[in-house]
């Protein structure tokens, strides 16, 4: 199987709204591109349609050539150098897994519940896309799929050589991971496919422990005020330096699509005042200082 280009994952989400719309009836057929997979090499693939989900709903969605990527989030090359969201989110980690485990204070109890329904939150909100790949009958191959961040990091953490204190690390006895279908015949999964962000109306994000002492359920994105405070805290301790990032921010429905590359793009994505999009060329200035400069004047016709 030739390598997926991250921008591929890009497009492939994009395509996923666009195919979301026409399904919609929002926009006319002819008007919307058709899907496509560009690979590294001859190989090609068409993206499944989708159906509509009637309420908006917002993700941010890393994007990654393939899991493998995941340990950026971590270590770039051969030195540890986590993302400040990795930052944020290992804190908070720890913080619920000593409070999971007995921790002591007269707010235990109310803390375990507020961070539990803030990662519940983030499960539902923050993922990974990448390229995933498989052998059958000898033969490669492969779909996108989506992770959520927190359980993404975990798990490959779990099959890494890092070690140390810091990291997102899994939970023995306790499944993090996405839910499909209606209570008798719910299925679990840790990935679920593209379109199913889209299509899946039952799709939930849930945690899961082995003693039934936390049992929660989600829907898969959030609404625009939620997601907004969620970014916000991510990049809550942001200091200014530019840090490298490659994401998407999107809407179930179709209406709101961006590429963030920096964590001041993301920082200042949500912001209504921001102009971070706009080009400073066209800043508005007074008609008359065009007008009554010197120089050479042009005149139409003879």
């Amino acid at each position: 199987m030739s390598r997926v280009w991250e921008d591929t994952i890009v497009i492939a989400l994009r395509d996923a709204q666009w195919l979301n719309c026409r399904r919609a009836g929002n926009i006319p057929a002819s008007l919307i591109p058709s899907g496509f997979l560009k690979l590294d090499g001859s190989a090609e693939s068409t993206l499944g349609d989708v159906i509509y989900s009637a309420e908006e709903r917002y993700y941010l969605i890393e994007v990654k050539g393939s899991r493998a990527g995941i340990s950026s989030e971590w270590r770039i090359k051969d030195r540890l150098n986590s993302k400040l969201a990795y930052k944020s989110l290992s804190s908070l980690w720890e913080q619920l897994e000593v409070l999971c485990s007995g921790g002591r204070g007269e707010r235990a109890a109310e803390d375990r519940d507020t961070l539990t329904r803030f990662f519940l939150s983030s499960f539902a909100a923050h993922h990974f896309a990448y390229w995933d790949e498989w052998e059958n009958d000898q033969d490669k191959l492969g779909e996108i799929v989506l992770e959520s961040y927190v359980p993404a990091c975990a798990r490959y953490f779990a099959e890494s050589r890092d070690e140390g204190k810091g990291f997102i690390k899994p939970w023995p006895g306790n499944y993090f991971g996405f839910l499909r279908g209606m209570s008798n015949d719910a299925v679990a999964s840790e990935v679920v496919g593209l379109s199913d962000i889209f299509s899946d109306r039952d799709l939930k994000v849930f945690i899961s422990s082995s003693d039934e002492s936390v049992q929660q359920k989600l829907k898969v994105g959030l609404p625009l005020q939620q997601f907004q405070k969620y970014v916000s805290y991510l990049v809550e301790d942001w200091n200014g330096e530019d840090e490298s990032i490659f994401a998407v921010v999107l809407s179930n429905s179709g209406s709101f699509f961006k590429v963030i590359g920096s964590t001041k793009e993301l920082k200042l994505l949500m912001d209504p005042k921001s102009d971070l999009y706009s080009s400073p060329r066209k800043k508005p200035a007074p008609y008359s200082s065009f007008v009554s400069g010197r120089g050479r004047v042009f005149k139409l016709g003879g």
